[in-house]
């Protein structure tokens, strides 16, 4: 008798899938994409050395140390990975528990962390954004989020929290709450970074992308930031070799270029 595949999960079932332009074999015209925000050009990189392709990336901690000079952290407040995607999971995976944490994320704003609130299982509360970026910190807090999930510079609106409405939400939070700062456009805008605050609060983990200001999306290499334990936590279940040689090679260049 043939074998049906086994059913996918409850919680699989009920998700709905991240569809981009191209899936949808929407291809432009000039090669330009709206949609991911792209940047229209690519850097100007030296090819990348196959020689030891045979071998599993070993150079990530390279990286990490060049990336933590170039925004003067420690390396060990660094954790390369693939892309800000990779780190929210990290995130959720290292900090909560299932059917018992939840999530909070101010909207409207990228749809990735309610998709990996729902692939862990673990409830996305939301609250609005304030046309200028503002939040509601009482309300967020209210129920006591395990992780705050907040976009600054905002996608898609754009609006910058103020920096010290940042500050102020990590020092209400409770003591087990994280404040998940993604900062992938954080270069397109002069507001300071929430780096600038790591010092301070070791609540606060920064993700950073090189996919938009560094033209590198094909790449698909980011960073988290944060307290020693708190990255330390993540380094534990992040896959073996996560980013491949060939992708280190393209972010060790593309950060002396910068």
């Amino acid at each position: 008798m043939k074998k049906a595949p086994p059913p996918e999960s409850d919680a699989v079932r009920a998700l709905e899938p991240y569809i981009s332009a191209r899936m949808l074999n929407a291809l432009s015209a000039d090669g330009i994409y709206l949609d991911a925000n792209e940047a229209p050009v690519s850097m100007d990189l030296p090819p990348v050395d196959l020689t030891y392709i045979r071998h599993y990336a070993d150079e990530r901690g390279a990286l990490e140390a060049a990336y933590a000079e170039a925004i003067g952290r420690a390396p060990d407040e660094v954790l390369a990975m693939r892309g800000i995607d990779e780190a929210i999971d990290l995130a959720i995976r290292g900090f909560c528990e299932p059917h018992q944490d939840r999530l909070l994320a101010f909207t409207p704003t990228y749809g990735g962390y309610a998709a990996a609130a729902a692939a862990h299982r673990v409830a996305l509360a939301r609250s609005a954004f304030e046309k200028s970026g503002e939040i509601d910190m009482a309300g967020a807090l209210a129920e006591g989020p395990r992780i705050v999930f907040l976009c600054r510079p905002n996608n898609p609106t754009g609006s910058v929290t103020p920096i010290e409405t940042v500050a102020a939400l990590a020092d209400a939070a409770p003591a087990e709450t994280l404040i998940a700062v993604d900062e992938a456009y954080i270069e397109f805008t002069d507001a300071p970074s929430a780096l600038t605050l790591l010092s301070e609060y070791a609540n606060i983990l920064v993700m950073r992308t090189l996919s938009k200001a560094y033209g590198l999306a094909g790449a698909h290499v980011g960073f988290a930031v944060g307290h020693p334990e708190v990255v330390g936590a993540m380094r534990k279940i992040i896959n073996p070799y996560p980013v491949p040689d060939p992708c280190i090679q393209l972010a060790l260049a593309a950060a002396s270029e910068a």
